[in-house]
């Protein structure tokens, strides 16, 4: 009997992501059921970064360094309301 594995995973040629669960096989792993969580995958990710940020400061930023050395960086950044100019309120 295969072991069975709770995933979440981003195929790669159309870059949507699934959560599932995939079954181990001697060629690797294979979906058993997934489900597309591309939209709630990223909200997910949002909230989490957003709710990680320390006190007084408004970016979160995770960095990675692939094997050739290009740098991947994911970021958020807070941005407080613009305030509506004082000159067009007046118009």
């Amino acid at each position: 009997m295969a072991d069975t594995q709770y995933h979440v995973g981003c195929a790669g040629l159309t870059g949507t992501i699934y959560a599932g669960t995939v079954k181990q096989t001697k060629g690797g792993e294979v979906w058993a059921k997934r489900s597309v969580v591309t939209e709630e995958a990223i909200r997910a990710v949002r909230d989490h970064m957003q709710l990680e940020l320390e006190p007084g400061f408004n970016i979160r930023e995770y960095k990675w360094t692939k094997k050739d050395g290009t740098v991947i960086k994911l970021s958020l950044t807070v941005e407080p309301p613009k305030k509506e100019d004082p000159k067009k309120e007046g118009e």
